[in-house]
């Protein structure tokens, strides 16, 4: 009986075990701790920072939804507002 080799490194390990889902879903944990999210009220709507970049919006409603798609998938976001970049 032939014994299958070792993988090199932890990553090939983790590749191995985890399903896609659970891959896609630790990628997005990481960029998610990458940053920091500040929302800002201001008298009509509200700023919201992420890291280094703002962003300006009308409403909070706007914004909380903008935030809500940020973390459901952060490189969706972060492709549709150009910092891809960055990551």
């Amino acid at each position: 009986m032939e014994t299958p080799e070792m993988p090199q490194c932890l990553e090939e390990v983790a590749n191995a075990c985890e399903s896609k889902e659970q891959r896609d879903q630790r990628g997005r944990t990481e960029i998610l701790k990458r940053w920091e999210i500040k929302i800002l009220p201001l008298d009509r709507g509200c700023t919201v920072s992420v890291g280094c970049k703002s962003f300006a919006f009308e409403s909070i409603d706007a914004a909380m939804e903008t935030v809500k798609q940020y973390v459901d998938n952060p490189f969706a976001v972060i492709k549709h507002y150009g910092f891809e970049n960055h990551i």
